[in-house]
């Protein structure tokens, strides 16, 4: 879902501005003939040419004007930063609300949006992982199914663990060039750490850079 301001009706697009006042175009089809002047909040997919004398940003509404009006809205609240999380929430087409911190999407995504809530705020269950090589990541946070472990911010001054992210044994450290520092977990640190129970089970196969063991359960209702 974004926000969209248009400006203008013209043969096979409208003239528009997003949110930020970058110029766009809307393609005038079946769905969006009836699309009216002004500022609104439309679902749309973003079929933009990229050349390399810039972005030509050009949108088509993925569903028609009145279907967008009757599919109310759908929130989604999360109380701990997850990339991948964030990733997902974007390409649904959710916007991040400050104020209320959560998320808002269109109601047409709403079985997807349930789907994420089922993952991301399921009962959390503690964890231990054991980095099985060294771990780097160029310029951001080694993290664990979306969320930080530790995050370096130069070369030469270490790594810092999250605050919910116990050491066992081993080091976070930084590495890498001065231009292109790194954070790096070294292989055979062994970290505890919780996480949501649904998206372990969902995830846990394809975790390949540690080994891990399930520690404990928690109460259902901690968040």
């Amino acid at each position: 879902m974004q926000t969209f301001n248009i400006i203008k009706r013209n043969r096979k697009y409208f003239a528009a501005q997003t949110k930020s006042g970058h110029k766009c175009r809307i393609l005038i089809d079946s769905n969006s003939e009836k699309l009216e002047l002004g500022t609104q909040e439309l679902v749309v997919s973003d079929i933009s040419i990229k050349s390399k004398f810039g972005v030509d940003l050009i949108f088509k509404l993925q569903c028609s004007v009145d279907e967008q009006k009757e599919a109310g809205i759908r929130t989604l609240t999360h109380f701990k930063y997850n990339s991948e999380l964030v990733a997902r929430c974007k390409e649904l087409g959710g916007k991040w609300d400050v104020l209320s911190k959560c998320w808002f999407f269109s109601g047409l995504v709403e079985e997807e949006v349930d789907e994420l809530d089922y993952l991301y705020n399921s009962e959390l269950v503690g964890v231990e992982l054991t980095a099985t090589r060294d771990i780097g990541r160029i310029k951001s946070p080694v993290s664990f199914l979306g969320y930080p472990l530790a995050a370096a911010k130069s070369r030469d001054y270490g790594a810092t663990l999250e605050s919910d992210v116990a050491l066992i044994k081993g080091r976070a450290t930084s590495g890498g060039s001065y231009k292109n520092w790194e954070t790096v977990i070294e292989s055979g640190t062994v970290l505890r750490l919780h996480i949501r129970s649904k998206l372990f089970e969902n995830e846990a196969g394809t975790i390949g850079a540690f080994n891990y063991k399930v520690l404990n359960a928690l109460n259902k209702n901690v968040r």
